[in-house]
């Protein structure tokens, strides 16, 4: 068995070494299922009378399945952040979240988690115009259905949505 077959093989010129992935998984699986199981324990409830532990229950769900179902990058290695080499980047990201937070209490929920998707889609992310708007669009038109119709949860008034309503 040589160097190159283990999993903390040098890789990038051998500067840098790799650790195994399998521990995280553990220890984030682990939380993950400690998360479920205390839920359980505090009471679901029904999607309709949701009880303590309904939403830690869902948050640990995805941890769980995050945990093993997640591919490591190739190598081992992390992706580099983006925000890291570029603070406007860090700094478009947080005076967008300002912008979104006082334009929510002021014109409601769609436009400003448009507009905030596709800034950060485009602008941060570097996709195209297109596939920006698309899913933007998508991702504000699943959110809000979500949130007013499926979980029926009080917003501040929103033109848009009283326009789907059918309110005034």
């Amino acid at each position: 068995m040589t160097a190159q077959d283990t999993p903390a093989a040098v890789v990038g010129g051998g500067d840098r070494t790799t650790r195994p992935v399998w521990p995280q998984r553990l220890v984030w699986g682990g939380f993950g299922g400690l998360v479920v199981l205390g839920s359980v324990l505090l009471g679901l409830g029904s999607p309709q009378q949701p009880g303590p532990g309904f939403w830690p229950f869902a948050a640990g769900a995805i941890i769980l399945v995050a945990a093993f179902a997640i591919r490591p990058p190739v190598g081992d290695q992390p992706p580099e952040e983006a925000f890291s080499h570029n603070p406007r980047r860090l700094l478009t990201a947080l005076v967008s979240m300002a912008v979104f937070t006082a334009l929510f209490t002021v014109v409601g929920l769609v436009l400003p988690v448009f507009a905030l998707q596709l800034l950060w889609l485009r602008v941060l992310a570097g996709m195209r115009w297109w596939t920006a708007l698309l899913l933007s669009v998508a991702v504000t038109a699943f959110l809000t259905a979500g949130l007013v119709y499926g979980l029926n949860i009080p917003l501040p008034p929103d033109p848009i949505i009283a326009l789907l309503k059918g309110t005034s």
